[in-house]
């Protein structure tokens, strides 16, 4: 005969970033707890709820410091809201010339609102980009990489519109954000670009993702420049999960 088992809710553990489940398992013992007992193997449980957010994510600036403000996220079930996220996963990064350094982790923030105290180093540091997670495993956040564009004349053939990375990094499709004070002729600084790949280390730029795939409306490449200037893609493990982003914000 078989048996049903109920976990509350309240029990369950983080899910998990990869599988976008909750990793359950459980134990059998005698009444007495000593003369048997087992643990059940490992099972992954798809939840059915889903997570809308509304509205916006909004800073606002005050005297000293600015204020991230988003609204609740409602959790749904068969088209009808059941009730609302109580936790969320808050990153943020600062930068001096717009907000390029690392993503630091903010913690499990039980509101809606969080205060940005401005850091005093390194000096003259005038922008903020944060993001809203719904609680998963934070460790797991990501990697960034970086291709400069220093040697952008050995780089860039403005022929063909191709550009040369130096290791196999990216994939058709990935999503990777260009930022450049001189932007080499034919992009835009502080824009996403979506590639696709010639060869493993070579690739074009199209301004959608359904272009990279197909192949359509390359990205014309009309001059080089050598000034410092990055083609970045985030690998994120959780991007799945998020719901709320303000970028480059200047907080002064």
């Amino acid at each position: 005969m078989s048996k049903k088992i109920v976990i509350p809710k309240e029990n369950l553990p983080d899910i998990n970033a990869f599988t976008k489940s909750y990793d359950v398992r459980f134990r059998i013992t005698t009444e007495d707890r000593n003369r048997f007992s087992y643990w059940s193997p490992i099972f992954s449980v798809t939840p059915d709820a889903t997570y809308v957010p509304t509205g916006d994510l909004v800073l606002e600036k005050h005297t000293g410091y600015s204020v991230a403000v988003w609204s609740e996220t409602h959790i749904e079930k068969g088209g009808e809201t059941i009730g609302y996220l109580s936790d969320y996963d808050v990153w943020i990064r600062w930068g001096t010339d717009l907000a390029t350094g690392e993503w630091q982790y903010q913690g499990r923030i039980s509101s809606t609102a969080l205060n940005l105290i401005k850091p005093s180093t390194p000096a003259g540091i005038d922008y903020v980009s944060i993001e809203v997670y719904r609680p998963s495993r934070q460790q797991l956040r990501r990697a960034m990489y970086d291709i400069d564009q220093s040697n952008s004349a050995g780089l860039v053939n403005l022929t063909t519109d191709i550009i040369t990375l130096p290791d196999n990094v990216f994939e058709t499709g990935y999503d990777i954000h260009y930022l450049s004070d001189t932007p080499i002729g034919g992009l835009s600084s502080d824009t996403n670009y979506y590639a696709r790949m010639v060869t493993d280390t070579t690739m074009t730029l199209h301004p959608t993702y359904n272009d990279a795939i197909n192949n359509t409306n390359k990205i014309n490449l009309t001059s080089n420049s050598n000034d410092p200037g990055y083609f970045t893609w985030e690998d994120c493990t959780i991007c799945d999960f998020l719901l709320y982003s303000n970028y480059n914000f200047n907080p002064v």
